[in-house]
């Protein structure tokens, strides 16, 4: 989650990737989310599904999370989640990013 002032209606609000319009003017937000932000919302995301048992879901919220922000940690997650299901040859392509 990332709080900002909207450049459109200047309040304050929170957003996220999944909730990238301003809650006020409903102006859309999205190119202002932080790169950092949005790899630390699908980590966690995509961790919470994975402690749940629900790898294949965690994996598709990892690679949700690469088309923001390509980080080492999203990468490590998703070649471990690629073994956990299976995918060698996406557990390979994480690997080899890294």
């Amino acid at each position: 989650m990332q709080e900002l002032i909207c450049p459109y209606c200047q309040q304050s609000v929170t957003i996220t990737p999944d909730a990238a319009t301003c809650s006020v003017c409903e102006s859309d937000l999205r190119s202002l989310i932080e790169p950092a932000d949005a790899a630390a919302y699908f980590y966690q995301r995509a961790s919470e599904m994975a402690t749940s048992g629900r790898k294949q879901h965690a994996l598709t919220e990892v690679n949700r999370g690469l088309t923001y922000a390509d980080t080492s940690e999203l990468r490590l997650l998703g070649a471990i989640l690629s073994k956990q299901v299976g995918d060698f040859a996406q557990m390979r392509t994480h690997v080899a990013a890294i």
